[in-house]
């Protein structure tokens, strides 16, 4: 990639371009103290279903917006769970580690954290799925383990929920071991300044821009053998910065070489061509501190690499095509197959695809467009239309979405 390329990449008008598109993508900010309680039971109240039955997509949203947690409706205080979800992730805690796991019979899980000097707080959370019976230990660098009595240090539990709170917490390596049965989900945050604000994942599109080369964000499923570009925002400084790609039960997939940095460091962008399909991955930045102690913060966005994908098109104006009127564009990169090609919106609005079925080749493209009758009344803001593509011959299957409401 030249020299034109990477001063156009790090200008100002693309960091403007890509801070705004990214900021949906950023971990859960916020504090509530005492000046901001009533912004906090705002969130609760937007949560909190309105009515006693929590269907699939009511969990799944609540579980999106709490960080990943698992929700299980009536067979915990619903309330209470919510309550002590809200409590954990709407402060100034950004995540180091993010893993999903599934235990046999008596299995043990073991993992390290990296707690840096710039982190005041570090917080542990144990989720489960079912109220299963788990156990959690967490170790400080020096071996001993953390109990309720010391000093400076919080352990709470509900039915499903452990959460370890320890105010200035040695630097080092921290050693955490879960053990039970079943599905669970592990979380370490840190209170400090510095976090990942948000990564954005793209391709350069060969089209000229306003800020120069054009691009398109293909994230978050990106296509195997296509080139494309990750871009992550920080705030604050890491040294030695690296981007790297975890499975979501924490085994290192890839490690990225940094291409540029700009800006004292806040950005970094690395390039990559995935060479296999991945079910689901999230992204880690890993470095040092002003100290030379390791550090590392992770985004909670999962993404994929899949062999074919699906994706919105626009050509031409924001608002220009007419109302209810959708184009994507599905890609196969994988063997010749026949596809599925179906369309829904949460507000089940009625939809039309043309075509239904699809037949391509390797690295073969088609356009699919979609009707859509929406009623204006009914369209809330961040609606979106979800366009999926499945293959015939596997379980594969990709999606793409865009937002209903018009610019």
């Amino acid at each position: 990639m030249g020299a034109h390329f990477l001063e156009r990449l790090v200008s100002r008008c693309l960091l403007f371009s890509s801070a705004v598109a990214v900021a949906s993508l950023a971990d859960v900010p916020s504090v509530p103290t005492a000046s901001n309680k009533k912004d906090t039971q705002e969130k609760k109240q937007k949560l909190e279903p309105d009515d006693d039955h929590l269907d699939s997509n009511a969990l799944r949203d609540l579980s999106e917006a709490s960080g990943g947690y698992f929700f299980d409706g009536g067979e915990r205080d619903f309330g209470e769970s919510l309550d002590f979800a809200l409590d954990s992730i709407f402060r100034n805690l950004y995540r180091i580690a993010w893993i999903r796991g599934n235990l046999q019979s008596d299995g043990r899980f073991t993992t390290e954290v990296p707690i840096d000097s710039a982190i005041s707080v570090a917080q542990f959370v144990l989720n489960v799925s079912k109220c299963q019976e788990f156990k959690i230990s967490v170790h400080r660098p020096d071996g001993s383990i953390v109990q309720q009595d010391d000093q400076g240090t919080e352990i709470k539990s509900i039915p499903g929920f452990t959460r370890i709170r320890i105010l200035q917490p040695p630097i080092g390596q921290w050693k955490v071991a879960i053990e039970g049965e079943g599905r669970f989900l592990f979380t370490a945050d840190g209170e400090t300044s510095i976090h990942v604000f948000g990564v954005q994942i793209y391709r350069m599109t060969g089209e000229p821009g306003r800020c120069g080369p054009a691009v398109e964000e293909v994230a978050p499923e990106l296509l195997i053998r296509q080139n494309v570009f990750v871009e992550a925002t920080l705030i604050g400084k890491i040294k030695e910065p690296s981007i790297q790609f975890l499975t979501t039960g924490g085994r290192l997939l890839e490690k990225l070489e940094t291409k540029v940095g700009v800006l004292d460091d806040e950005i970094i962008v690395s390039e990559y061509t995935p060479t296999r399909a991945i079910e689901s991955f999230i992204v880690r930045v890993s470095g040092k501190d002003d100290a030379g102690n390791s550090m590392q913060r992770v985004l909670m966005r999962e993404f994929s690499v899949q062999p074919f994908v699906i994706r919105p098109y626009f050509s031409g104006p924001p608002g220009e095509s007419p109302p209810g009127r959708f184009r994507f564009q599905a890609l196969n990169a994988g063997p010749p197959d026949q596809f599925a090609i179906e369309a829904e919106t949460l507000a089940k609005f009625p939809t039309k695809v043309s075509p239904a079925q699809l037949a391509l080749s390797t690295d073969g493209s088609a356009f699919i467009d979609v009707e859509v009758d929406i009623d204006e009344s009914e369209v809330r803001r961040g609606a979106e239309l979800t366009v999926s593509m499945k293959s015939s011959t596997t379980r594969v299957r990709a999606t793409g979405s865009t937002r209903l409401e018009r610019d």
